[in-house]
């Protein structure tokens, strides 16, 4: 059944009451859980509804700012809306143990168009491309404890798919234009998912995909004014770096380069922030793309975005005409909603599948490393130990990360040291220390190549060189160990580099 809600409605110069008919299976309000969840914050309208009052106020105004009357009305249909949805169902999100996942892809290309539901490689005659997904990000929003995990795949992270459709063991950059041109059940998309959710463990509800065309009128859309007068994002970038920058024409490349601290990017500067890797690596790219969509995020919620009648139109006109993504219903949109307003108490943690997961080399191989192939990608270090489940100890450290958010941030290193000797090396089978290692937790232990010699006589001993500031690590190792920890001051000649542990054991 159909239910009335009485909106206000501003001519040009008065307000008019009517009467909307809205039902609710064909919801006129929808907010995608701001971009870094569910791609951006935007609307979507069915025809005849809220789309063409928005079109109605766009075609009677002479200029791109809204008036009182606009931002009033705008304000009117989400208080409406809100209240009309959670009378109907407690709103919720699809999620897997408390754990909703979106999959965010860039295609980096500038000649692919999404176009009758698909992506198609439109570049002139004569010049190659593809439909590559250099950029993967899955975002992980745990529904109880309300903490946003961003995990960023390298676009070369190596990837075994065994379908039907598709045999194919490389980069995983590749593996949807592959699906696509195979015609794989589902598309790309659906063979990329099922490949992230086998590196991370972590099944994935939404997608969205995003051109590079897109992303800069979405950076354009969503951005401010600096004192030039220019449109764009602020953002505090924590490293400066030159790098070089493909040109357009694709003749050469230009020099870049980004300050440390504050800066203004516009949506061209934005999209070579976020891309260039030239004398960089890919490794601080995806750091970069971590950093701007938080940026994005923050602009996306200012209410000269939300409330702006021009810029939600030129949103869904982006989004309907330039990107693929999973569209919600009215339970997910409600609770989009809910997250929207409470954005403020999300806490954000980061995660990057790269060869400094848990330390040098500890999960991830930067090389083959005798793999089949002789193309260039990285491999997880187990894929000997857990064949037919690579990713088996990369998923047992991002279900702890998600675990213990507050321990993984603390980021902490332990240098081991063995008392004993076996065949000339150290000894570390002490069985607390083995279980405690073989937990894949987010500390990253170094084992030492030397034996120590010293007057302890415990079978195990815990040192904390952290001077008070790794809390919650200290009572996680104590927990784990099953024993307490000593100050390291005791013992300072075992701190070598800096550790913020020593574990010493016989």
């Amino acid at each position: 059944m159909p239910f009335l809600i009485i909106i206000e409605i501003p001519p040009q110069n008065s307000l008019k009451k009517r009467l909307i008919r809205i039902n609710y299976k064909n919801v006129i309000l929808t907010i995608l859980v701001i971009f870094f969840f569910v791609f951006a914050i935007f609307f979507i309208a069915k025809p005849g509804t809220l789309a063409a009052i928005f079109q109605k106020q766009a075609e009677n105004s002479n200029t791109t700012n809204s008036t009182p009357e606009q931002t009033n009305l705008i304000k009117t249909m989400v208080n409406n809306s809100t209240d009309l949805a959670s009378s109907i169902i407690e709103p919720k999100l699809k999620h897997k143990d408390y754990l909703t996942s979106v999959l965010l892809i860039g295609m980096d290309t500038r000649f692919v168009k999404y176009e009758n539901g698909s992506f198609s490689n439109n570049a002139p005659q004569n010049k190659g491309d593809s439909r590559n997904t250099d950029t993967i990000m899955q975002i992980v929003y745990d529904n109880l404890n309300e903490n946003v995990f961003m995990i960023s795949i390298p676009r070369d992270m190596g990837s075994d798919v065994n379908e039907t459709c598709l045999n194919y063991h490389a980069s995983v950059n590749e593996i949807f234009d592959r699906a696509e041109k195979k015609q794989c059940l589902g598309g790309g998309i659906a063979v990329l998912k099922k490949t992230i959710e086998n590196m991370t463990g972590i099944e994935i509800q939404y997608y969205g995909i995003v051109t590079i065309d897109a992303f800069q009128e979405i950076v354009n859309t969503i951005g401010e004014k600096n004192d030039q007068g220019k449109i764009g994002i602020r953002l505090d970038n924590p490293t400066a770096f030159t790098d070089y920058y493909p040109i357009t024409n694709g003749n050469g490349f230009e020099k870049v380069y980004f300050a440390k601290g504050e800066i203004f990017l516009t949506g061209e500067q934005a999209i070579k922030y976020v891309r260039t890797r030239q004398t960089s690596s890919d490794f601080s790219r995806i750091r970069r793309q971590q950093d701007f969509i938080l940026a994005l995020k923050n602009s996306a919620l200012k209410s000269e975005v939300i409330l702006n009648p021009q810029k939600v139109l030129h949103l869904l006109q982006i989004f309907n005409e330039k990107t693929m993504f999973t569209s919600p219903n009215l339970e997910e949109i409600r609770a989009g909603i809910e997250i929207l307003q409470n954005s403020s108490n999300l806490k954000f943690y980061h995660i990057f599948l790269d060869p400094n997961l848990g330390g040098n080399e500890a999960y991830i191989d930067k090389q083959p490393n005798g793999r089949p192939g002789g193309a260039y990608y990285m491999t997880p270090t187990a894929w000997k130990q857990c064949p037919g489940n690579e990713f088996c100890q990369v998923k047992e450290y991002i279900a702890n990360a998600i675990s213990n958010p507050l321990v993984f941030n603390e980021n902490a290193t332990i240098a081991v040291y063995s008392q004993i000797s076996k065949q000339s090396k150290p000894d570390f089978s002490n069985s607390k220390y083995q279980e405690f290692k073989n937990g894949h937790y987010n500390q990253i232990l170094v084992e030492n190549k030397n034996t120590v010699s010293t007057e302890l006589t415990d079978n195990l001993l815990l040192f904390d060189f952290s001077e008070g500031n790794k809390p919650f690590t200290i009572k996680f190792l104590e927990e784990k160990l099953g024993i307490t920890a000593v100050p390291g001051s005791s013992q300072a000649s075992l701190r070598k580099n800096g550790e913020d542990f020593v574990i010493v054991m016989k």
